[in-house]
């Protein structure tokens, strides 16, 4: 199935750089948020007053799945910094939009938006003169769609995500809280894929991506000694004869298998279903072998439905693999 074309963070970034001028009179950027369905006959919903709120304080206000973030680019002296404070706006959404889809398990957007103050003139029956009846707010999003909604966003779904928000923002580490908002953006990048092989294969990146992390976090100094030991002993005796051999005996050395990062994470934080889970895991990754050295195709209905048959297990193990580095301990 091919995918649907996407904007990128640039295109968003360039949208409200184009409007600059419309959003520095503003003490926020506005945004769009909607969600979208592969099932047929999903018709469109719509949620009004929501009320987002973040752990930092900063006002999250939306209406008919519009909403507003935090800006300060009317203090900005520079383009450079005007750019900064786009871009953490953007990250902001982004982050907001991602952790909905990771705990509500469901594909959802955004895109940017302009809000333009027209007045509304009506013209009264009798008199037959115009009354000004006020200003109101016009939405103008980055570009019309019409999104198959498949979730309706309300109010309490953003403050049960605000706690996920607060323990992620309280990780200390900086590295660790970087790599737990990447696993949920590839997380929630699957979701929003119509490629079953692309959906499984971002959440497979997700799980690689948080196991690889802590592996190297964690790793012992007494690896690193005892890989050097088995690197030395491998060197002598080096030989036109034996080269190759000894050179991909040392790869092996060098590169830890998949199968031993994935064992330790999985006994360090799941000692009571390691097992379970192990298995599982060592099913998803012959699959998922099985789609990157294209064994499998899209194409084929068989491989198709065996891919997706994996698509359930494959987001779960991913949700809660980056729950898991998300609470430590590390």
């Amino acid at each position: 199935m091919a995918e649907h074309y996407t904007p990128t963070e640039k295109n968003f970034i360039e949208f409200y750089e184009n409007y600059v001028h419309e959003f520095s009179k503003r003490t926020d950027l506005p945004f769009r948020i909607h969600s979208i369905t592969f099932e047929e006959n999903a018709g469109p919903s719509s949620v009004h007053g929501i009320t987002l709120s973040s752990p930092k304080d900063e006002s999250w206000k939306a209406r008919h799945l519009d909403g507003f973030v935090s800006s300060n680019l009317s203090k900005c002296r520079f383009a450079d910094e005007r750019k900064q404070e786009i871009l953490r706006c953007v990250t902001d959404i982004s982050r907001l939009v991602n952790l909905l889809s990771y705990r509500f398990d469901e594909p959802i957007e955004w895109q940017p938006a302009r809000v333009l103050k027209v007045r509304k003139v009506k013209q009264a029956s009798k008199e037959g003169t115009e009354v000004d009846t006020g200003e109101f707010d016009v939405i103008i999003p980055f570009e019309e769609s019409t999104p198959r909604f498949g979730m309706i966003i309300r109010n309490e779904h953003v403050n049960e995500i605000s706690w996920i928000w607060k323990a992620i923002d309280d990780i200390s580490e900086n590295d660790v809280k970087e790599i737990v908002w990447r696993s949920i953006d590839l997380f929630a990048r699957g979701q929003r894929s119509y490629s079953v092989f692309n959906r499984f294969t971002y959440f497979w990146d997700s799980i690689e991506l948080v196991v690889n992390f802590w592996w190297e976090l964690t790793r012992l100094r007494s690896d690193r000694t005892d890989r050097i030991s088995k690197i030395m002993a491998l060197s002598r005796g080096l030989t036109e004869e034996n080269c190759l051999e000894k050179a991909r005996a040392i790869c092996d050395v060098l590169e830890t298998p998949w199968c031993n990062k994935v064992d330790r994470f999985l006994k360090f934080f799941f000692p009571p279903t390691y097992k379970e889970m192990m298995s599982a895991m060592d099913r998803l990754y012959d699959k998922r072998n099985a789609i990157v050295h294209t064994r499998l195709h899209e194409s084929s209905l068989a491989d198709y439905e065996s891919v997706e048959a994996q698509i359930r297990v494959m987001k779960k193990m991913s949700q809660e693999l980056i729950k898991a580095l998300m609470r430590g301990p590390i």
